[in-house]
């Protein structure tokens, strides 16, 4: 049982070890492979931009509308006490 845990081990720690590769991995691979690196991560920042913006945005107009309403009813108010 030992000796077959021990080989099953061996296995796996070998198997991690890089092995000589004959192969050309050209300039067009190589510019792909950044350029979908780089498409990604540009797609999850527009998700979170997405995500984050629109409320923010929402919340931060909803709060210049009420400015501007008691703005508005402040100078209601001055009127009338003019008027007066």
């Amino acid at each position: 049982m030992i000796q077959l845990l021990s080989k099953v081990l061996l296995s796996i720690a070998l198997s991690g070890l890089p092995v000589l590769s004959h192969a050309y991995l050209g300039p067009g691979l190589a510019g792909g492979f950044v350029v979908a690196i780089f498409g990604f991560l540009f797609a999850i920042i527009l998700a979170l931009w997405g995500i984050l913006y629109y409320p923010i945005k929402r919340r931060w107009h909803d709060k210049k509308e009420q400015g501007n309403k008691a703005e508005q009813e402040g100078e209601s108010v001055k009127e009338n006490d003019s008027e007066t």
